[in-house]
């Protein structure tokens, strides 16, 4: 049977395959989790007291993590009550729209098959599976810089098109502000920076429209913050230079330090069981030389080192920026396509200090 008459079976596959792994057992279970019962209260307390600007805890003001996360949970409640399947729903769709976002993505850059594959290691990795059945709102991060990330990939190769990927992603990218803070833009900014120095295409800077993407940046990623620092005075030193840059250089601020070797293990445990085929993935990728690798590869291997090293090199080791660009890698050689999407997602947000560092809750 030829591929393009199988092609038609691949999105109902991975949406079984999500149902299965994301959906199936959403109301099972207790919030078991520190992370999850914090996440769950901050956004049943934005329905209860009808502030969805200033996040509040138990009472008290919430100020470490941007709200994007919590008002989609929020809207959940609102939908199909206080109810754990209600506080997971949010993260079960994100979850499923990376997986989504990966396949047709891989089709872009490479081929239906390797699309279909690199969702599917994608959707049934370990840390995967657990970080979109689990009230965290790291999910959130990883679907929007994902998005951006390979919109601006679709802008830089389809030059009919290139004015709405791009102008699209920067809005994404000012989502992703909204979801995580600092880290939504930084990492964006330095994968694409590195890839045009790559590939010797820094003049392909005037061609991204910066002016108008700063204008949609700032409409999508501002207001929020504006309103948040005008009701409250003490948020932009705590979020900003405390929570963010603080954690980030010192290691005395830091509340989760660990050693410089520290997302090696994580990897390879939450990207289980694809993780095993990792060595032989990295030499096949690099064999060639990166002279003579085509600029999709380049652009997923620039993604994944910025990752690896920028949260290797960070006071404190905040797990769920780290996994998301690793997919190229492994079908390269196991599948002799392009191990080419499923760790663009995986390493970023598939892994948590929730579930390494922290203890549960029973």
């Amino acid at each position: 049977m030829k591929t393009w008459s199988i092609e038609i079976y691949f999105v109902p596959l991975l949406l079984l395959l999500c149902g299965v792994l994301f959906f199936a057992f959403l109301g099972d279970r207790p919030l078991w989790d520190i992370d999850e019962g914090m996440h769950a209260v901050t956004s049943k307390e934005m329905v209860l007291t009808g502030d969805w600007v200033t996040p509040y805890f138990n009472g008290e003001k919430f100020y470490d993590k941007p709200p994007l996360f919590n008002w989609l949970v929020a809207l959940s409640f609102l939908v199909f009550g206080f109810t754990e399947f209600a506080a997971r729903l949010p993260a079960a769709l994100l979850g499923t729209g990376c997986v989504l976002l990966t396949y047709f993505a891989g089709r872009r850059m490479f081929s239906p098959v390797v699309g279909f594959l690199g969702a599917a290691i994608l959707a049934s990795s370990v840390e995967f599976i657990i970080m979109s059945t689990v009230v965290v709102h790291d999910i959130s991060l990883t679907f929007c810089v994902t998005l951006a990330m390979f919109l601006f990939f679709a802008g830089y190769k389809n030059r009919a098109h290139r004015r709405q990927y791009l102008l699209w992603g920067y809005a994404a990218i000012g989502m992703s502000v909204v979801a995580k803070g600092p880290i939504g833009l930084i990492m964006p900014m330095m994968v694409v920076g590195l890839f045009l120095i790559s590939q010797r295409n820094l003049k392909f800077v005037k061609e991204m429209r910066v002016g108008w993407g700063l204008l949609i940046f700032l409409a999508v990623a501002s207001p929020w913050y504006i309103l948040m620092d005008i009701r409250n005075p003490d948020y932009t030193d705590y979020f900003l230079w405390q929570q963010n840059f603080g954690n980030f250089l010192s290691e005395a601020k830091s509340r989760h330090p660990e050693p410089f070797y520290y997302y090696i293990p994580v990897l390879l445990g939450g990207f289980w069981p694809w993780s095993f085929f990792l060595p032989a993935a990295l030499i096949s990728s690099f064999r060639s030389g990166l002279g003579k690798i085509r600029p999709e590869k380049v652009y997923l291997m620039i993604w994944l080192g910025c990752i690896f090293l920028f949260f290797s090199a960070a006071a404190s080791s905040e797990l769920s920026s780290f996994f998301s660009s690793f997919s190229e890698m492994i079908f390269n050689s196991f599948f002799k396509a392009a191990f080419s999407t499923v760790v663009i997602e995986s390493i970023r947000c598939a892994i948590s200090a929730a579930f390494f560092s922290k203890p549960l809750f029973v």
